[in-house]
């Protein structure tokens, strides 16, 4: 997590390329057959969808916690988010 008072850090373009593909592989994302969208509107923060095989969105990651998920990606603890977030 961010210490208090800290500004969240924006992600490259590149960063964010990384990130999806991390992402998209993800072994979790594969196993539960999810799929990882990129939503860009314009005048708005980029956001990250994780759908299900539905269509349904799971989980909705905003532009501030980009960083702090590609920080986290490569952990092998196989979890990508808090369970209580």
């Amino acid at each position: 997590r961010q210490p208090f008072g800290e500004k969240k850090r924006k992600i490259t373009d590149e960063e964010l390329e990384k990130l999806l593909q991390s992402l998209k592989a993800h072994p979790g994302v594969v196993a539960n057959g999810l799929v990882v969208e990129l939503l860009m509107v314009e005048g708005q923060e980029r956001a990250i969808l994780i759908k299900n095989a539905s269509g349904q969105i799971v989980r909705r990651v905003p532009d501030g916690e980009f960083a702090g998920l590609l920080d986290n990606i490569d952990q092998s603890n196989g979890r990508l988010f808090d369970k209580a977030a």
